[in-house]
């Protein structure tokens, strides 16, 4: 039987910046709340109650007890990171390699640590989006938690909102219809920091997936944590397509520029909410417009990858890590190059002249940390340390002098 799952929206790429727009998924407060475990929260029990979960959730997951969930903070913690991290998930699939992405569609899912069902929704969403089908039945996404409340949320949605979920707690996983799955994506919903490195690479090894996502909040501490996993999973022959811009392996692939110093590389996205979201996050005094993540992808090597920096007149990609405030000589920004090296470029202020140098300005203007960039060298300069860092939303911490070059842009991706 052919089943598709919410109003298919086809040729329409999901967008991040529109988030509760999204078609067929109620991501407002006015239609969550009557599907919480707390059905009749109000707005200051919701408050309330992520105000009381906000540090330990954040910080420090691992000391969570699943007795001190109860249903007011379990729905507190619904109605707010539900609607505001439901979009992550998308951010980072709309930056894979098209190939990739079409052998993605017919993965099954296993979401580790899915809390209320977030990312598990945010998957059928997306490929209900991009007009995917699948061919059998019985679940394409297995959901797990070890707090039984957030089970119990994440069911109460999925009775209101059918999906093809089997949530389960982590002493109830449906292993055998896992192992016959014969594609897998291994996704870590901001599970891999409440995680020693070991367990999470001893849960790879036990689910053997074809892909695997990481959706982690962006810090130096979880940085700092998953390189060495990510050292271990290069070495088992996976390719990293996300953030890291190369596609092939290049020599020095097992080795991070940033491992081992005070730097770390993450994303920030930048999204917009339903208002009634937005409200809360003003009274929570909670930014979720503009949200650092660190989201990384890996596929296991069974074909050959089309190298990435190998685009026609001397076009090169990088990942930006940051820019700088434009002056007048133009705009600096500090990108990841695809032999995995931080460098830095910039772009003069006369290329935004006219109707095309001018869209060309807003669009850097526009870029985030993460986004992909194609340029063309003109000159190598002097290395130096680009400006000052002023912002919490930095990606790293810049300590060195990095090669420079004088560059002209192409385009984002």
């Amino acid at each position: 039987m052919v089943t598709s799952f919410f109003p298919a929206v086809l040729n329409t790429p999901p967008t991040a910046s529109k988030n509760f727009e999204i078609a067929g998924f109620p991501l407002s407060l006015e239609t969550l709340v009557p599907h919480l475990l707390k059905e009749s929260i109000s707005e200051g029990e919701i408050v309330e109650g992520i105000e009381q979960l906000s540090h330990t959730f954040t910080r420090d997951r691992e000391s969570v007890e699943e007795a001190y969930l109860t249903d007011l903070q379990v729905s507190a913690y619904s109605s707010f990171y539900f609607p505001t991290n439901f979009p992550k998930l998308h951010y980072l699939l709309d930056r894979l390699p098209l190939q990739v992405l079409q052998e993605l569609g017919s993965a099954v899912l296993i979401d580790w640590g899915t809390g209320p069902g977030t990312f598990a929704f945010s998957w059928c969403q997306y490929w209900s989006q991009k007009g995917q089908t699948w061919n059998q039945s019985g679940p394409r996404v297995f959901a797990i938690d070890r707090a039984s409340s957030m089970i119990k949320q994440a069911n109460k949605f999925l009775s209101a909102f059918p999906q093809p979920i089997k949530f389960s707690t982590d002493k109830d996983i449906p292993w055998g219809p896992i192992k016959e799955a014969s594609k897998k994506a291994l996704l870590f919903g901001h599970s891999f920091n409440e995680m020693t490195g070991s367990q999470a690479y001893e849960l790879i090894a036990k689910v053997d997936p074809s892909f695997i996502i990481f959706i982690e909040p962006g810090t130096k501490e979880v940085f700092k944590k998953l390189l060495p996993l990510r050292n271990k999973l290069l070495s088992d022959n996976f390719k990293c397509h996300f953030p890291c811009a190369h596609s092939v392996q290049v020599q020095n692939e097992k080795s991070c520029h940033l491992q081992g110093g005070d730097d770390w590389c993450h994303q920030i996205m930048v999204s917009s909410h339903h208002p009634d979201i937005e409200r809360l996050s003003q009274r929570l005094r909670l930014d979720r417009r503009s949200q650092p993540l660190i989201a990384h992808f890996y596929e296991k090597r069974e074909r050959q990858h089309e190298a990435a920096d190998s685009l026609k007149d001397n076009i090169k990609v990088a990942r930006l890590v940051r820019t700088f405030p434009p002056n007048k000589v133009g705009v600096e920004m500090t990108v990841c190059d695809s032999n995995q090296q931080l460098i830095n470029l910039e772009f003069l202020a006369r290329e935004f002249k006219g109707e095309e140098g001018r869209r060309k300005e807003k669009i850097i203007l526009s870029l985030r940390a993460g986004d992909l960039i194609q340029y063309k060298v003109l000159k190598q300069l002097p290395n130096k340390v680009p400006g000052k860092l002023n912002s919490a939303e930095d990606p790293i911490t810049t300590q060195h002098g990095h090669q420079s070059w004088r560059a002209t842009f192409i385009a984002s991706e």
